[in-house]
Protein backbone atom coordinates (compact mmCIF):
# COMPACT_ATOMS: atom_id res chain seq x y z
CA UNK A 1 0.00 0.00 0.00
CA UNK A 2 0.89 3.70 -0.07
CA UNK A 3 2.05 3.83 3.55
CA UNK A 4 4.30 0.78 3.12
CA UNK A 5 6.22 2.08 0.14
CA UNK A 6 6.21 5.75 1.04
CA UNK A 7 7.52 4.88 4.50
CA UNK A 8 10.12 2.52 3.07
CA UNK A 9 11.31 5.06 0.48
CA UNK A 10 11.49 7.82 3.07
CA UNK A 11 13.35 5.63 5.56
CA UNK A 12 15.84 4.61 2.87
CA UNK A 13 16.93 8.26 2.58
CA UNK A 14 18.34 8.07 6.12
CA UNK A 15 20.48 5.04 5.30
CA UNK A 16 23.29 7.20 3.90
CA UNK A 17 24.71 7.53 7.42
CA UNK A 18 24.26 3.83 8.19
CA UNK A 19 27.15 1.35 7.90
CA UNK A 20 25.61 -1.71 9.55
CA UNK A 21 25.01 -4.69 7.27
CA UNK A 22 21.55 -5.73 8.55
CA UNK A 23 19.51 -2.59 7.69
CA UNK A 24 21.39 -2.18 4.40
CA UNK A 25 20.83 -5.79 3.43
CA UNK A 26 17.07 -5.44 3.98
CA UNK A 27 16.96 -2.13 2.08
CA UNK A 28 19.05 -3.37 -0.85
CA UNK A 29 16.93 -6.50 -1.22
CA UNK A 30 13.84 -4.27 -1.47
CA UNK A 31 15.62 -1.95 -3.92
CA UNK A 32 16.56 -4.87 -6.16
CA UNK A 33 12.93 -5.97 -6.36
CA UNK A 34 11.58 -2.48 -7.10
CA UNK A 35 14.33 -2.05 -9.69
CA UNK A 36 13.43 -5.31 -11.43
CA UNK A 37 9.77 -4.27 -11.53
CA UNK A 38 10.43 -0.80 -12.90
CA UNK A 39 13.42 -1.37 -15.21
CA UNK A 40 11.26 -1.29 -18.37
CA UNK A 41 9.06 1.64 -17.33
CA UNK A 42 9.25 5.40 -17.81
CA UNK A 43 9.77 5.88 -14.06
CA UNK A 44 13.05 3.95 -14.01
CA UNK A 45 15.28 7.00 -14.56
CA UNK A 46 13.99 8.66 -11.39
CA UNK A 47 14.33 5.42 -9.46
CA UNK A 48 18.00 5.05 -10.52
CA UNK A 49 18.63 8.65 -9.47
CA UNK A 50 17.09 7.91 -6.06
CA UNK A 51 19.18 4.77 -5.56
CA UNK A 52 22.39 6.54 -6.55
CA UNK A 53 21.65 9.36 -4.09
CA UNK A 54 21.25 6.85 -1.27
CA UNK A 55 24.04 4.45 -2.15
CA UNK A 56 26.86 6.76 -3.28
CA UNK A 57 27.85 7.72 0.33
CA UNK A 58 27.93 4.02 1.26
CA UNK A 59 29.93 3.21 -1.86
CA UNK A 60 32.41 5.98 -1.02
CA UNK A 61 32.72 4.61 2.51
CA UNK A 62 33.24 0.92 1.72
CA UNK A 63 35.23 1.50 -1.48
CA UNK A 64 35.81 -0.94 -4.32
CA UNK A 65 38.69 -3.01 -2.90
CA UNK A 66 38.61 -5.56 -0.13
CA UNK A 67 41.05 -4.85 2.70
CA UNK A 68 43.21 -7.36 4.59
CA UNK A 69 41.51 -8.65 7.73
CA UNK A 70 38.24 -7.01 6.75
CA UNK A 71 34.98 -7.98 8.44
CA UNK A 72 32.99 -10.47 6.33
CA UNK A 73 29.81 -8.41 6.63
CA UNK A 74 31.59 -5.36 5.22
CA UNK A 75 32.72 -7.46 2.24
CA UNK A 76 29.11 -8.60 1.67
CA UNK A 77 27.86 -5.02 2.05
CA UNK A 78 30.34 -3.77 -0.58
CA UNK A 79 29.20 -6.42 -3.07
CA UNK A 80 25.57 -5.43 -2.59
CA UNK A 81 26.32 -1.70 -2.85
CA UNK A 82 28.32 -2.07 -6.05
CA UNK A 83 25.63 -4.31 -7.57
CA UNK A 84 23.02 -1.57 -7.26
CA UNK A 85 25.28 1.15 -8.68
CA UNK A 86 26.44 -1.19 -11.45
CA UNK A 87 23.46 -3.49 -12.20
CA UNK A 88 24.10 -7.06 -13.34
CA UNK A 89 27.00 -7.33 -10.87
CA UNK A 90 28.66 -10.67 -11.28
CA UNK A 91 32.35 -10.51 -12.12
CA UNK A 92 32.18 -6.77 -11.36
CA UNK A 93 34.92 -5.44 -13.64
CA UNK A 94 34.50 -7.89 -16.52
CA UNK A 95 30.73 -7.55 -16.38
CA UNK A 96 30.84 -3.75 -16.54
CA UNK A 97 33.34 -3.83 -19.43
CA UNK A 98 31.03 -6.05 -21.48
CA UNK A 99 27.85 -4.30 -20.36
CA UNK A 100 29.15 -0.95 -21.60
CA UNK A 101 31.30 -2.34 -24.40
CA UNK A 102 30.63 -3.64 -27.89
CA UNK A 103 31.18 -6.85 -29.79
CA UNK A 104 34.97 -6.62 -29.43
CA UNK A 105 34.85 -6.85 -25.61
CA UNK A 106 32.36 -9.72 -25.80
CA UNK A 107 34.47 -11.63 -28.35
CA UNK A 108 37.54 -11.09 -26.15
CA UNK A 109 35.73 -12.72 -23.19
CA UNK A 110 34.52 -15.57 -25.43
CA UNK A 111 38.06 -16.28 -26.63
CA UNK A 112 39.35 -16.21 -23.05
CA UNK A 113 36.57 -18.63 -22.05
CA UNK A 114 37.42 -21.03 -24.90
CA UNK A 115 41.12 -20.95 -24.05
CA UNK A 116 40.71 -21.38 -20.28
CA UNK A 117 41.09 -24.69 -18.47
CA UNK A 118 40.20 -23.19 -15.09
CA UNK A 119 36.54 -23.84 -14.19
CA UNK A 120 36.20 -20.79 -11.91
CA UNK A 121 37.60 -18.46 -14.59
CA UNK A 122 35.26 -19.92 -17.22
CA UNK A 123 32.32 -19.35 -14.84
CA UNK A 124 33.21 -15.67 -14.36
CA UNK A 125 33.69 -15.16 -18.12
CA UNK A 126 30.41 -16.87 -19.07
CA UNK A 127 28.54 -14.83 -16.48
CA UNK A 128 30.20 -11.62 -17.65
CA UNK A 129 29.36 -12.32 -21.30
CA UNK A 130 25.68 -12.39 -20.33
CA UNK A 131 25.96 -8.80 -18.98
CA UNK A 132 25.79 -7.29 -22.48
CA UNK A 133 23.18 -4.59 -23.08
CA UNK A 134 23.00 -5.49 -26.79
CA UNK A 135 19.97 -7.73 -27.49
CA UNK A 136 21.54 -9.21 -30.62
CA UNK A 137 24.63 -10.32 -28.64
CA UNK A 138 22.41 -11.98 -26.04
CA UNK A 139 20.47 -13.73 -28.82
CA UNK A 140 23.76 -14.86 -30.37
CA UNK A 141 24.93 -16.25 -27.03
CA UNK A 142 21.73 -18.27 -26.66
CA UNK A 143 22.09 -19.71 -30.17
CA UNK A 144 25.71 -20.63 -29.42
CA UNK A 145 24.67 -22.52 -26.29
CA UNK A 146 22.97 -25.16 -28.49
CA UNK A 147 25.62 -25.25 -31.21
CA UNK A 148 28.24 -27.96 -30.49
CA UNK A 149 30.84 -26.19 -32.68
CA UNK A 150 30.38 -22.69 -31.21
CA UNK A 151 33.05 -23.02 -28.53
CA UNK A 152 30.58 -23.05 -25.64
CA UNK A 153 30.86 -26.38 -23.85
CA UNK A 154 27.80 -28.63 -23.91
CA UNK A 155 27.84 -28.88 -20.10
CA UNK A 156 27.65 -25.06 -19.93
CA UNK A 157 24.58 -24.74 -22.20
CA UNK A 158 22.01 -24.60 -19.39
CA UNK A 159 24.16 -22.15 -17.43
CA UNK A 160 24.38 -19.80 -20.43
CA UNK A 161 20.59 -19.80 -20.84
CA UNK A 162 20.08 -19.14 -17.10
CA UNK A 163 22.60 -16.28 -17.14
CA UNK A 164 21.05 -14.57 -20.18
CA UNK A 165 17.60 -15.00 -18.60
CA UNK A 166 18.95 -13.30 -15.44
CA UNK A 167 19.81 -10.17 -17.44
CA UNK A 168 16.76 -7.89 -17.42
CA UNK A 169 17.24 -7.24 -21.15
CA UNK A 170 17.68 -10.94 -21.82
CA UNK A 171 14.60 -12.32 -20.10
CA UNK A 172 12.12 -11.94 -22.91
CA UNK A 173 14.75 -12.87 -25.53
CA UNK A 174 15.30 -16.09 -23.54
CA UNK A 175 11.56 -16.77 -23.28
CA UNK A 176 11.22 -16.47 -27.06
CA UNK A 177 14.28 -18.67 -27.49
CA UNK A 178 12.83 -21.38 -25.21
CA UNK A 179 9.58 -21.42 -27.19
CA UNK A 180 11.29 -21.48 -30.58
CA UNK A 181 14.03 -23.99 -29.74
CA UNK A 182 12.09 -26.13 -27.29
CA UNK A 183 13.02 -29.53 -28.79
CA UNK A 184 16.75 -28.79 -28.94
CA UNK A 185 16.79 -27.30 -25.44
CA UNK A 186 15.11 -30.34 -23.90
CA UNK A 187 17.83 -32.54 -25.41
CA UNK A 188 20.62 -30.75 -23.54
CA UNK A 189 18.90 -29.35 -20.43
CA UNK A 190 17.85 -31.50 -17.46
CA UNK A 191 14.61 -30.89 -15.51
CA UNK A 192 16.62 -29.38 -12.65
CA UNK A 193 18.22 -26.82 -14.93
CA UNK A 194 15.03 -26.19 -16.87
CA UNK A 195 13.32 -25.35 -13.57
CA UNK A 196 16.02 -22.76 -12.91
CA UNK A 197 15.69 -21.35 -16.44
CA UNK A 198 11.91 -20.85 -16.24
CA UNK A 199 12.27 -19.21 -12.80
CA UNK A 200 14.97 -16.84 -14.09
CA UNK A 201 12.92 -15.97 -17.19
CA UNK A 202 9.74 -15.16 -15.27
CA UNK A 203 11.26 -13.55 -12.18
CA UNK A 204 10.44 -10.01 -13.36
CA UNK A 205 7.49 -10.70 -15.68
CA UNK A 206 4.92 -8.13 -14.57
CA UNK A 207 2.50 -7.43 -17.43
CA UNK A 208 -0.78 -9.10 -18.36
CA UNK A 209 0.68 -10.13 -21.72
CA UNK A 210 3.71 -11.82 -20.13
CA UNK A 211 1.51 -13.66 -17.65
CA UNK A 212 -0.85 -14.77 -20.42
CA UNK A 213 2.05 -16.04 -22.54
CA UNK A 214 3.54 -17.93 -19.59
CA UNK A 215 0.21 -19.67 -18.89
CA UNK A 216 -0.18 -20.44 -22.59
CA UNK A 217 3.33 -21.91 -22.68
CA UNK A 218 2.48 -24.24 -19.77
CA UNK A 219 -0.76 -25.34 -21.44
CA UNK A 220 0.90 -26.02 -24.79
CA UNK A 221 3.84 -27.92 -23.28
CA UNK A 222 2.14 -29.54 -20.25
CA UNK A 223 3.06 -33.11 -21.23
CA UNK A 224 6.69 -32.16 -21.86
CA UNK A 225 7.02 -30.19 -18.61
CA UNK A 226 6.93 -33.35 -16.50
CA UNK A 227 9.48 -32.85 -13.74
CA UNK A 228 9.33 -29.06 -14.06
CA UNK A 229 5.61 -28.50 -13.33
CA UNK A 230 6.25 -27.10 -9.85
CA UNK A 231 8.84 -24.60 -11.10
CA UNK A 232 6.53 -23.54 -13.94
CA UNK A 233 3.63 -23.00 -11.51
CA UNK A 234 5.93 -21.03 -9.20
CA UNK A 235 6.98 -18.87 -12.15
CA UNK A 236 3.31 -18.18 -12.98
CA UNK A 237 2.58 -17.33 -9.34
CA UNK A 238 5.57 -15.00 -9.26
CA UNK A 239 4.37 -13.22 -12.43
CA UNK A 240 0.89 -12.82 -10.87
CA UNK A 241 2.41 -11.33 -7.72
CA UNK A 242 4.55 -8.99 -9.81
CA UNK A 243 1.53 -7.87 -11.83
CA UNK A 244 -0.35 -7.16 -8.59
CA UNK A 245 2.65 -5.18 -7.31
CA UNK A 246 2.62 -3.04 -10.46
CA UNK A 247 -1.11 -2.37 -10.18
CA UNK A 248 -0.95 -1.46 -6.50
CA UNK A 249 2.41 0.27 -6.13
CA UNK A 250 4.00 1.43 -9.37
CA UNK A 251 2.17 4.74 -9.70
CA UNK A 252 2.54 5.49 -5.98
CA UNK A 253 6.30 4.99 -6.19
CA UNK A 254 6.54 7.20 -9.29
CA UNK A 255 4.42 9.93 -7.64
CA UNK A 256 6.71 9.85 -4.59
CA UNK A 257 9.86 10.05 -6.76
CA UNK A 258 8.44 12.98 -8.72
CA UNK A 259 7.73 14.86 -5.48
CA UNK A 260 11.24 14.26 -4.13
CA UNK A 261 13.16 14.83 -7.38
Amino acid sequence: GLLDYETALNLARYLEHETDYVPWNAALTGMNYISSMMSRTSGYGLLKKHFRTIITPLYNLVGFDQKVGEDLLLTKLRTKAVSIISPNLKGIVACTAIEKGDEAEWEFALNRYMASNVASERDVLLTSMSCSEKPWILAKMLEMSLNPTSGIRKQDAARVIIQVASNSLGRYITFNFIREKWTEIRKVVSNKFFSRIIKAVASSFNTELELKELIQFREERSEELIGAERATQQAIDRAKNNLNWMRQNYQKVVDWLQRVY
